[in-house]
């Protein structure tokens, strides 16, 4: 009896690490969903395990939920973790969303101090480094990244991200191919990556082969679904899109956001992703007055998306409202204009990422015509190099500020 006994509480404790060590094999995949119910059986044997609550902490972050983070870092410090392992997952967040210069000597002992493991900590920094536009440095980490892991998919697919951003299309889907490959046959991000290019280039066959290659890596594929339904619209397929789409509509639309994110998608246009295909499938099929509700939902929720805006604009014109479509086609003109413009500074960022008023112009347009929270990131940049500089202080301030919807646009400001 005492033998059996000895042998069921070394079960139990031989079984967290090794339900710990899954959920990492699942986070490296993507796999987000599978992560989270190995972490619950972990807690459930062993419930009082501060890896556990660490663990916890690194897939929210992970996921973006950054309170949800700091409470199982609380937890994980309060059962007994190492302080100097909480305050590196905590810096890891800071990292991860370029918040952190990238010669901060914190992020320099992280790697010498070598308590993170490599693939977490090249991670977050690659990931920081893209939010910033600074590619030498991630390059140069992929590269090791990928040496001391030959198996990990993510060295692949952040250096396509890159590759894609520096117009080098051809070899990023190389890249992406490659990721899927090294995760047993299609990692999802790259896959859904794969479906953008196609998407971009006008191959909408292609795009909704990987689409549905996509939805195999997903553990659920609500996600890569709505890619599929929009591969279908560009077809013209309008009612097998519409299909899709309909079941999808008691989809939890935060776990559809989130799975976007972590997809690649903005986060404004995430949360609105659902209305804004539906909204469109339904002008295809010219059910203008259902069209118009969805798509107006979807502006609500991102009014910078000025693609969808012309959809909107097109389907109130066929609706008779000439006066209000007149006013969003003026406006999606503008909008064109100021997006056109972009390229110009990030060609000026390519070859000098310290070019201050380059970042600082990209913020401003990002703020008033694009993404309010990736112009954040591109105004964080500018004090990073220079933490004086008054106009990015102003508008960061302006984001910021409780109920800001963006800056307003003022007498004398002139379209960019």
């Amino acid at each position: 009896m005492l033998v059996l006994v000895a042998l069921g509480v070394t079960a139990v404790f031989a079984g967290v690490p090794w339900c710990q060590s899954r959920a990492l094999q699942a986070m490296r995949l993507g796999r987000f969903d599978t992560a989270e119910r190995w972490l619950n059986r972990a807690g459930w044997l062993g419930p009082r395990d501060s890896r556990t609550e660490l663990l916890r902490a690194r897939l929210d972050r992970k996921r973006g939920q950054f309170e949800a983070m700091h409470k199982h870092l609380r937890d994980a410090a309060a059962i007994g973790y190492p302080p100097s392992l909480v305050a590196a997952e905590q810096l890891l967040a800071e990292l991860q969303s370029g918040g952190l210069p990238s010669v901060d000597p914190r992020v320099a002992n992280l790697f010498v101090r070598a308590e993170i493991e490599g693939d977490t900590l090249a991670e977050a920094y690659v990931l920081g480094c893209l939010r910033k536009y600074e590619f030498p440095p991630a390059l140069t980490l992929l590269d090791s990244w990928e040496t001391d892991f030959p198996k990990d998919p993510r060295p692949n697919f952040l250096r396509g991200r890159i590759l894609e951003h520096t117009s080098a299309e051809s070899q990023a889907k190389e890249e992406y191919r490659r990721a899927s490959i090294k995760a047993g046959g299609v990692f999802a991000p790259a896959e859904y990556s794969l479906a953008r290019i196609a998407f971009d280039g006008g191959d909408a066959e292609t795009a909704l082969v990987h689409s549905r290659r996509c939805a195999e890596g997903l553990d659920v594929p609500a996600a890569a679904r709505l890619g599929e339904a929009a591969a279908l619209r560009h077809l013209e397929r309008f009612a097998e899109a519409d299909q899709i789409l309909a079941p999808l509509e008691s989809q939890d639309r935060d776990a559809l956001a989130q799975q976007l994110v972590q997809l690649g998608q903005t986060a404004e246009a995430a949360a609105v992703a659902y209305e804004a295909e539906r909204g469109r499938v339904a002008a295809g099929l010219e059910r203008n007055e259902e069209a118009e509700r969805w798509l107006k939902t979807a502006l609500d929720g991102n009014p910078h998306d000025w693609k969808l805006r012309y959809v909107y604009a097109r389907t109130l014109s066929r609706l008779g409202r000439t006066a209000e479509a007149k006013a969003d086609f003026e406006r999606v003109e503008e909008t064109e204009k100021a997006v056109a413009e972009c390229d110009h500074y990030l060609e000026r960022i390519r070859k000098n990422p310290a070019d201050v008023e380059a970042r600082y112009e990209l913020g401003r347009i990002f703020a008033q015509y694009i993404s309010e929270r990736q112009a954040e990131a591109w105004l964080t940049g500018v004090l990073q190099y220079d933490p004086q500089h008054a106009g990015a202080q102003a508008l960061l301030k302006s984001l910021r500020a409780p109920n800001a919807k963006g800056p307003e646009r003022k007498s004398g400001d002139t379209d960019r």
